[in-house]
C-alpha cells in the first residue's frame, strides 16, 4: 500500500476535523483579540452607574493635578532576625493614605485590585490599558487604585466618569514599609537604586505592603482577567511550572490575592529585607514567594507531626489548592497552573498565531474551564 495523499483522504474521516480544528483556532484568535484591543466601548455598556456630583468619592477627581512629578534603585539587605517574631505582637494594619481610604469607604467597592507603574507614562499602551478594562468588565463594582509617580492622575477619568472607582494615587514608601519588615530595606535604597533591577524590585515591595495593609488583589499590568473571581479565593498565590505529578515547582506574584494582614505576605516582606539581591530580577520576585511557601509546606508537616503525637487534629497552613472547597480564610493556598499561568513564558507567542490548532483548541479548552486570569508574560501586543 502507498502512501496517502492528505489530499484524497476521506472527508468524513479528516475534512471535518480539519474544518473544525480551523474554526477553533479562529475562535480562539478572535477571543484573543477581542479580550487585548476591544476598548471603551463595552465599559461604557457594563459601567456600574452614573457618576453623581460629590457622590460616591466624586471629591477624589476634583482638582487633581494631571501631571505629578516623577521621582528618580552586592549586596544583601539589612537583616531583621526579629522580624518574624514582631508579627505576633502586630495588629491588623490600618490604611495610611487618606485618598484610598476615602475611595474605599465612600464607594462602598466589593473588592481592592492594586496595579503599579514605575516607567514612562508614555509606555503604558493600549495592551496594559487592556488589564484595567477586563479588571473593570468582571469586578465593575470595585476599587482599581494604579500606585505610580509618572502616569497623570486624571490618566483614567474617562473610566472615572463612567461610574467605575478606579484613581492612579502615589505611592509613599516610607509610609507604605513603616513598621514592616522591609522598613530597613529603605535606609538603603540609594544603593538599591543604582541597580539594574530596581523598577522591578521597587513594585515588588510595593505589592506586598499595598496588600499587607489594605488587602484584595494584586496585579501585573500584563495580566487580562477572562471571569469573575469567586469570593471565597483568599490568601492565593498561583503555580508558574508544575512538576511531573502536577505539584507546584516554580510560583509566581504577578498575580496575589490576600487578605489584609496577611501572615504569609509578611512574611515574604521578611524574606525580601533579608536576602535582598540587587543583581538579580528573579531572586526577589517569583523565586521570593517560592522560597516563602515551601517553609510554609514545612512547618504545616512539622505541625502535622507534632498534632499526631499529642493525638489531636492538625492546624493547616498550607494548602494544596486542588480543590477549591478547600479556599477561605487560610494563610496560603497554592492554585495550580491554570488558574493564573495556563501557558508557559516561553510558549505564549504560539497562541496568538495559527500554530498546531488542535493544541491551542486543547489549551482554550483548559482556559474556558479553569482560567481566572490569563497572564501573557508581556509577550504580546
Amino acid at each position: 500500500m502507498g502512501d496517502i495523499d492528505p489530499l484524497e483522504v476521506d472527508d468524513d474521516k479528516y475534512g471535518k476535523h480539519a474544518a473544525k480544528s480551523r474554526a477553533q483556532t479562529f475562535t480562539i484568535a478572535v477571543t484573543c483579540a477581542v479580550l487585548l484591543f476591544l476598548g471603551n466601548v463595552v465599559l461604557s455598556v457594563y459601567k456600574p452607574h452614573a457618576r453623581a456630583s460629590g457622590a460616591g468619592g466624586d471629591s477624589l477627581y476634583k482638582g487633581v493635578a494631571a501631571n505629578g512629578p516623577a521621582k528618580k534603585p552586592a549586596t544583601r539587605g539589612l537583616a531583621g532576625a526579629s522580624a518574624s517574631a514582631r508579627f505576633q505582637q502586630m495588629g491588623i494594619p490600618g490604611g495610611f493614605n487618606d485618598r484610598i481610604e476615602e475611595l474605599i469607604k465612600t464607594t462602598g467597592c466589593t473588592t481592592n485590585f492594586f496595579l503599579a507603574w514605575t516607567t514612562p507614562a508614555e509606555q503604558f499602551s493600549l495592551r496594559y490599558r487592556r488589564t484595567v478594562e477586563s479588571t473593570l468588565r468582571f469586578h465593575p463594582h470595585s476599587c482599581v487604585i494604579v500606585l505610580s509617580n509618572t502616569l497623570p492622575k486624571d490618566y483614567f477619568q474617562t473610566f472615572w466618569n463612567l461610574g467605575y472607582n478606579i484613581i492612579v494615587e502615589r505611592p509613599d514608601s516610607e509610609k507604605l514599609l513603616k513598621g514592616t519588615p522591609a522598613e530597613a530595606w529603605l535606609t538603603n535604597i540609594a544603593v538599591w537604586k543604582e541597580g539594574p533591577f530596581f523598577f522591578s524590585h521597587i513594585t515588588e515591595i510595593l505589592r506586598l505592603s499595598t496588600l499587607w495593609h489594605y488587602g484584595g488583589v494584586y496585579l501585573d499590568t500584563d495580566v487580562i482577567i477572562m471571569k469573575a473571581l469567586k469570593p471565597d479565593l483568599q490568601n492565593c498565590l498561583g503555580t508558574e511550572l508544575a512538576g511531573k505529578y502536577g505539584e507546584a515547582k516554580v510560583l509566581n506574584g504577578a498575580i496575589l490575592i490576600f487578605e489584609k494582614g496577611s501572615r504569609f505576605v509578611w512574611e515574604a516582606m521578611v524574606e525580601f529585607n533579608t536576602t535582598y539581591r540587587i543583581d538579580s530580577w528573579g531572586w526577589n520576585g517569583p523565586e521570593l514567594v517560592t522560597r516563602v511557601a515551601r517553609r510554609f509546606q514545612h512547618y504545616e508537616q512539622l505541625d502535622k507531626d507534632n498534632k499526631k503525637k499529642q493525638g489531636t487534629k492538625p492546624r493547616k497552613l498550607f494548602y494544596s489548592g486542588q480543590q477549591e472547597s478547600d479556599m477561605g480564610m487560610k494563610d496560603l493556598t497554592i492554585l495550580p497552573t491554570d488558574a493564573f499561568y495556563p501557558i508557559h513564558w516561553a510558549r505564549v507567542k504560539k497562541y496568538f498565531s495559527l500554530a498546531e490548532p488542535q493544541d491551542q483548541y486543547e489549551v482554550w479548552d483548559r482556559i474556558q474551564k479553569h482560567t481566572y486570569l490569563f497572564h501573557y508574560w508581556n509577550k504580546v501586543g
